[in-house]
């Protein structure tokens, strides 16, 4: 099934793209079947990707219904289980989950 973001896929990646202007940060955009639908920087070429084997954080987020902050990714509790905590390049996480 294509979600809802899928469908307005440009327009989202149009979004990641202002917010990321603004921040002056990566943005990326996943949806509820944890695909990647928009990126920035270093998430650009990796649209349309799954990220359920190390999203650990959205799956939470997406599940509570609530913005997540971490400040210490990789010792974080959540982010125990990712293969990729011992080295994780993240320096700070924001996730804040899109409801329609």
């Amino acid at each position: 099934m294509i979600s809802v973001l899928s469908n307005i896929q440009d327009d989202i990646c149009n979004y990641a793209d202002a917010i990321s202007g603004i921040t002056g940060t990566d943005v990326e955009i996943i949806d509820e079947s944890l695909m990647r639908i928009a990126g920035t920087g270093k998430y650009r070429h990796m649209l349309n990707e799954n990220v359920a084997k190390n999203g650990y954080i959205y799956r939470h987020v997406l599940q509570v219904r609530e913005t997540v902050l971490i400040k210490n990714p990789g010792e974080h509790p959540l982010c125990q289980l990712c293969e990729k905590h011992h080295y994780c390049s993240e320096m700070l996480d924001l996730n804040a989950p899109i409801f329609s």
